[in-house]
């Protein structure tokens, strides 16, 4: 504690003006007043004067009276008056200590660095995430989570000592700069997370509508994309901020002490001026309701779209319900959540399959409402200017170094700000698969299991197919001990099997489908020590990163008939054989659609099976001399590709 004052007279007390009276009277500081004028003053604070009058008529005795001086604007100041043997002591309590917040900055500051920065490397380091553009702004999202922790907080923590120690009111003219700079940071980083929201939510948006924002195939366009849109993200919000760092004039600044940073504030004189609101409304106006109304819209654009496919799916069954009750047939109607998504994000639309593709916007929702809760209440107490007190002004002290103090609530939304860049990659870890398991990958990298000597080893071998290890006839304790945890290893995987039994390897030959017909995708080779080499890297971290390569390839297949074949093979006029059979009637395949009437047989299709039979012969001969033919025998069937978007084969991870 503080003592301020000590006096032996009671009757002619004074008092210093700059703790007592100069808040009504506006003394000069450091002037003298007795207490007997402060107790005929009305003004005067009505719990202290009667405290003094009381004390004052009984005998000297020790007693210590705590009294909360609260004039307007001010902080709340605790006093304690102590009477003893006749004299009087005046004594200010010392602030409450910073220690308990800044631990929790730290802490803060620690573990949302961490997560931040381990997402941006896990992006970074996967061409096939930086490819989409859902990821790269994602990537951007993270990378102003971890500026706020690097810079905003760390300024928080230097204001909240400087505050403690009383460093602010100490008149350091470096003090100044840092204020300005750390009002200008505070104000740009909450402009780029709105502006980066909006983004995802714009991108979401004209991705449900049919437009990829991404082309493939132009790399022009994709390079203007990749490096073009982070730089507008970025660019936009420095240039509205940056008056607040390089004039005075237009924009004042004080250090707010409940907010552990510095804002902007209505400075002129007289206090309040219109020209006080010019700049904080165009950067409210270009900087939050710009980017909020894009976001609104991008919500709205999805919701009508999901609404339309909705209803025009519920006509279409309708007509086709009515169609088939006319008819008087069985008609099984069968409706579900999954076709609708499928037709609102089907993979038309994307390269993503389609679950993949609904937690993207499952994730974009989780982002917005995080963003709503936390960092819209703090942009409204940041965004309008405070009026600067003049009773607060030390002209021994540069402006921008008076502290205000406001309430609780600007506490409050200052660490849901803070919180907010811990939530952003714990969202994002959760909700995206194809980052998380890339993370893990980057995570488990260095464990002993992982680190390989062999390009061989590097290779992704099923469980099914790992084997015991060998253990040498003379083995030790040490390999003793080993050998009986690779055997609790495979008792525990004994139990797991059974989910892997249908997986198959990635050397396995696939035949999959498509619009274009049949494909084969087979592996293209192993990669080569002297490839490894010649890159530069060492072997072994290269073979950590070493992934395989397939080959897709077009297979013609051809549904080859005996008769017209061993026909057109006996007779050398191929157009008679043709038209010997020419009467039969093709084989017809038709789907019935819920939306679309009926299958009818037209009478040109006979003339294009007659034209296709003339054919047969050419196509046989075709086949016969098809060198590039590959033999494919399946042992088991093939449940799915075990491959993830980044090109890392791992068993357990198609599974969890």
């Amino acid at each position: 504690m503080k003592e301020l004052s000590q006096f032996y007279d009671i009757e002619n007390l004074e008092v210093e003006a700059r703790t007592w009276y100069d808040f009504w009277k506006n003394k000069d500081y450091g002037e003298k007043v007795k207490l007997s004028d402060l107790l005929s003053d009305t003004a005067f604070f009505p719990s202290v004067k009667r405290t003094l009058l009381n004390y004052m008529t009984i005998p000297p005795t020790t007693c210590t009276v705590e009294s909360h001086l609260s004039p307007k604007g001010t902080m709340e100041k605790k006093y304690t008056l102590i009477i003893e043997n006749g004299s009087l002591h005046l004594i200010q309590d010392d602030p409450p200590s910073s220690a308990l917040p800044s631990a929790f900055l730290v802490i803060v500051f620690t573990i949302g660095l961490c997560l931040n920065v381990f997402l941006v490397f896990s992006v970074c380091t996967c061409p096939s995430l930086r490819r989409q553009t859902f990821n790269l702004l994602l990537l951007q999202l993270c990378c102003a989570c971890a500026l706020e922790c690097l810079i905003n907080m760390t300024s928080s923590l230097t204001i909240l000592m400087a505050l403690d120690m009383g460093i602010l009111e100490s008149g350091v003219k470096e003090a100044v700069t840092f204020c300005r700079v750390n009002a200008m940071f505070s104000q740009g980083i909450a402009l780029l997370e709105g502006v980066l929201v909006a983004a995802i939510a714009a991108e979401r948006a004209l991705l449900m509508k049919g437009i990829k924002v991404e082309q493939v195939g132009k790399p022009k366009f994709d390079a203007a994309v990749r490096w073009g849109l982070p730089l507008l993200v970025w660019v936009y919000p420095l240039i509205l901020v940056l008056p607040i760092g390089v004039t005075s004039r237009m924009v004042g600044v004080r250090p707010f002490a409940s907010r552990y940073s510095c804002g902007i504030v209505r400075c002129s004189t007289p206090v309040g001026q219109p020209q006080d609101l010019v700049y904080p409304s165009i950067l409210g106006a270009l900087g939050y309701i710009i980017p909020w109304a894009i976001t609104v819209a991008s919500i709205c654009s999805m919701a009508c779209h999901v609404s339309s496919v909705k209803r025009r799916q519920r006509q279409l069954e309708e007509a086709s319900r009515q169609r088939h009750s006319q008819r008087n047939s069985t008609y099984l109607h069968s409706s579900s959540f999954g076709s609708t998504w499928s037709q609102v994000l089907g993979p038309a639309n994307s390269s993503l399959p389609l679950w993949e593709e609904a937690r993207c916007y499952l994730l974009l929702a989780a982002i917005i409402v995080t963003y709503l809760v936390l960092v819209v209440p703090h942009v409204f107490t940041i965004s309008v200017p405070s009026s600067c007190p003049g009773m607060f002004v030390d002209h021994d002290l540069p402006p921008e170094l008076t502290p205000i103090f406001t309430g609780a609530f600007d506490l409050i939304c200052t660490w849901g700000r803070y919180h907010f860049t811990i939530l952003t990659p714990i969202l994002i870890f959760t909700i995206h698969k194809e980052i998380r398991k890339k993370c893990e990958h980057l995570f488990c990298c260095c464990f002993h299991g992982n680190i390989v000597n062999n390009i061989d080893e590097s290779q992704p071998v099923t469980i099914t197919s790992q084997s015991v290890p060998k253990v040498q006839n003379n083995i030790n304790n040490s390999e003793t001990g080993k050998k009986n945890e690779c055997k609790r290893k495979i008792k525990k995987n004994k139990y797991k099997k059974e989910k892997y039994i249908r997986m198959a390897h990635y050397r396995t030959p696939v035949l999959f489908a498509t619009s274009e017909g049949l494909h084969l995708r087979l592996v293209e080779g192993k990669f080569s020590e002297n490839g490894l080499s010649e890159s530069g890297r060492s072997f072994v971290n290269k073979a950590l990163i070493a992934e395989p390569s397939f080959l897709c390839q077009f297979c013609d297949i051809g549904i080859l008939t005996s008769t017209p074949i061993e026909i057109a093979a006996r007779d050398t006029n191929y157009e008679t054989s043709a038209k010997r059979h020419s009467n039969k009637q093709p084989p017809i395949f038709g789907e019935e659609s819920v939306a679309e009437q009926d299958l009818r047989i037209s009478e040109s299709l006979n003339l294009e099976y007659e034209k296709s039979s003339n054919k047969v012969g050419l196509r046989e001969e075709v086949f016969h001399n098809n060198v590039n033919r590959k033999v494919v025998r399946f042992a088991q069937a093939v449940n799915e590709i075990p491959l993830t978007e980044s090109g890392v084969w791992s068993a357990a991870e198609d599974h969890t």
